[in-house]
């Protein structure tokens, strides 16, 4: 009797290959198959989980791709052309929990646009010194130009709060220039004054544009100091503000005119803006620590190259001495 024959079992679809990006219109999507981001940065990928806290590098399903678009300028912004608030601290150190703020400035404007082209239009500018309550030190003194005898008639920051903090009430977003250090500090400040921060410094609300990630993606540069606020002006071929470099109001202002030169990259709406800013923060602390660590590695054998030519050293010295017999 022939044997029956063989139920063919068809074979399952294959997954459909999604392709997600925004196009000024969209946010930034996640993979609904394993909830993770993908920033392709040239030919590498890495992925990012989707709580946004730290990533981890693996090779995602290929349905996972973001596939990343320059923004089309006819979508509607809502950011520019609303009011924004340009925002910068000198300080003590570099330590909120122990160092204090000694200047501060924060400019209320609006970024306009015409034909493609960025300017910032002032509405507001509030600018002054704070009486740290801790020394300043020479090195301070020396960066910035700010001295214990600029600040000792200085009012405390407690005694300014309010006027700086009405600058940011309808604002849509906050402008900072390595804008984490200027929120850690603001934030430290304002908790010591009793005073509620601003909500675009909260941690599940903050919307600061940080023109020094999207410096880093467009115009980076390479060597000491060549993402800082000056060197990267300088690269975008920026104006510089009267006045010197670091002080609080200069550098709140020269921040907004770097972000005019970078507007054409970011995405049009804020909450895409923040989400892909995050995303390139994370690649560019993560590139930051494996340069650190390969340095960490090449110290760790340049010393132990060092103590085995001394030991080598030592050897060979001890050997060509006479021995007594």
């Amino acid at each position: 009797m022939p044997a029956p024959p063989v139920q063919q079992v068809p074979a399952p679809a294959p997954a459909p290959s999604v392709k997600h990006g925004w196009n000024g219109n969209q946010t930034v999507s996640r993979c609904p198959r394993c909830r993770t981001v993908r920033w392709k940065s040239g030919v590498r990928g890495v992925v990012y989980s989707v709580t946004g806290e730290a990533p981890w590098y693996a090779t995602p399903p290929s349905e996972c791709e973001i596939v990343v678009t320059a923004p089309d300028p006819s979508t509607p912004s809502d950011w520019i052309g609303r009011e924004i608030v340009l925002v910068d601290v000198e300080t003590t150190g570099l330590e909120p929990t122990v160092n204090r703020v000694i200047e501060v400035a924060a400019v209320r404007c609006v970024l306009t646009e015409e034909n493609g082209h960025f300017e910032i239009v002032l509405h507001d500018v509030f600018s002054t010194l704070v009486h740290p309550e801790v020394p300043v030190t020479d090195d301070i003194k020396r960066i910035t130009g700010i001295g214990s005898s600029d600040v000792e008639k200085a009012p405390k920051f407690a005694e300014i709060a309010g006027d700086f903090l009405g600058m940011f009430p309808g604002a849509r977003a906050v402008v900072a220039y390595n804008g984490n250090f200027d929120k850690e500090f603001l934030n430290a400040e304002c908790v010591r004054a009793g005073r509620a921060p601003p909500h675009q410094f909260s941690h599940r609300e903050a919307s600061i544009l940080d023109p020094m990630v999207w410096g880093r993606w467009k115009a980076k540069g390479y060597g000491k100091g060549a993402n800082k606020l000056g060197a990267m002006a300088e690269r975008l071929r920026v104006e510089m503000p009267k006045g010197a470099l670091h002080r609080a109001d200069v550098d709140a202002l020269l921040a907004g005119r770097v972000l005019c030169a970078l507007a054409q990259h970011i995405p049009r709406k804020l909450a895409d803006a923040l989400d892909l800013q995050f995303i390139l923060r994370s690649e560019q602390d993560a590139d930051f620590y494996r340069f650190r660590m390969r340095k960490r590695a090449e110290e760790a054998e340049a010393a132990a190259e060092r103590a085995a030519e001394k030991a080598a050293e030592q050897v060979a010295q001890a050997s060509a001495e006479p021995r007594m017999i």
